[in-house]
């Protein structure tokens, strides 16, 4: 009878009802259905029947999903909790597993690409203000990733070849000793402005950026102004007379 039912014979072990070989416990997963709290078909023949069986698998899964309003509620809770307990490990997984499947994330991307916009939209006009707070606390948490965000997304925009990185920027801010190239002002706080901006065809490489601070950038605006001189011309001569008035 033990056999039939797939109880353990002794201890340690037990049948599968598979397979009907006696295996240790460990070779089963636990199921809290059962009076022992075991599976009764063993891990490999549980992977066995899964691996051939998995579209049917699935579309039963579906199908429950959307008939029994209590496992959708049970399935959501018990996914936002395990999520929640295991973010950095879900994050890396499938930051791997887009780079790995690229062709198939292009692919799923084209098909549903009105899909996942009116998707985007709801949840963004549905949740602006949660939306706009995680901005500004990004903002003030990470400006400089959101300079370069931002770049990114106009260089996007326009269609614009190339791009440089944030280190590429402050070894050419540190280049000109963190200087304006049109006022001359030592400044911190440099932005990068396109010498040819990006809709008169610019491109976004580096050798296509100068360092500018805000009211200079603001006021270039989209002209073709190439303010950039060798260092140890102008730069260097605004240093000496600084340092002679002073």
């Amino acid at each position: 009878m033990a056999e039939k039912s797939g109880k353990q014979s002794e201890a340690g072990t037990k049948r599968c009802s598979r397979c009907h070989e006696y295996k240790s416990l460990d070779e089963f997963y636990s199921n809290r259905a059962q009076p022992d709290g075991y599976d009764n078909q063993c891990k490999k023949c549980r992977q066995h029947y899964r691996e051939n069986n998995r579209e049917h698998i699935r579309a039963l899964q579906r199908q429950r999903y959307a008939e029994n309003a209590e496992y959708r509620q049970r399935k959501r809770q018990y996914l936002k909790k395990w999520r929640t307990a295991h973010r950095d490990e879900m994050i890396v997984y499938l930051r791997q597993w887009q780079e790995d499947n690229k062709d198939k994330v292009l692919a799923w991307r084209q098909e549903h690409k009105e899909e996942t916009r009116e998707k985007n939209r709801n949840y963004h006009n549905t949740h602006k203000e949660a939306i706009q707070a995680r901005k500004r606390a990004n903002h003030r948490k990470y400006p400089h990733k959101t300079r370069v965000g931002t770049r990114h997304y106009r260089a996007r925009k326009a269609a614009a070849r190339g791009s440089f990185t944030e280190d590429e920027f402050q070894a050419l801010c540190q280049h000109y000793e963190h200087r304006c190239l049109s006022c001359g002002k030592e400044t911190g706080r440099l932005e990068a402005d396109h010498v040819i901006p990006l809709v008169k065809g610019g491109d976004d490489f580096i050798d296509n950026i100068q360092p500018l601070c805000k009211s200079c950038n603001c006021r270039k605006g989209t002209q073709i102004i190439d303010y950039r001189v060798p260092k140890n011309n102008d730069g260097q001569q605004k240093k000496e007379a600084k340092n002679a008035k002073e």
